[in-house]
């Protein structure tokens, strides 16, 4: 078992990947609207590329705030990770 020192650096790294990933994704779907601007592909092709981009961020947003939580409950009410999955379950 990890000390919860150990926890809260192991999630505050996860929250900076989570936030890098978060962010990344945000600036690929800039990339693909600006790309479109630019010069339009197929109708079809343009959708389906705005939607993939779209899924992308929404996951790593998804992702980030899942790990904020997580740390944050960790720091601020002393929870384990372990304490909140068990209160998710049913």
């Amino acid at each position: 078992m990890r000390t919860r020192r150990e926890l809260e650096r192991l999630w505050a790294e996860r929250v900076l990947t989570a936030r890098l990933s978060y962010y990344l994704a945000t600036l690929q779907l800039k990339q693909v609207l600006s790309e479109q601007e630019k010069s339009p592909p197929p109708e079809l092709d343009r959708r389906k590329a705005i939607r993939n981009a779209r899924q992308d961020e929404s996951a790593a947003q998804n992702e980030y705030m899942r790990s904020v939580k997580i740390f944050s409950d960790l720091v601020l009410y002393g929870k384990l990770p372990e304490q909140r999955l068990k209160v998710l379950r049913p």
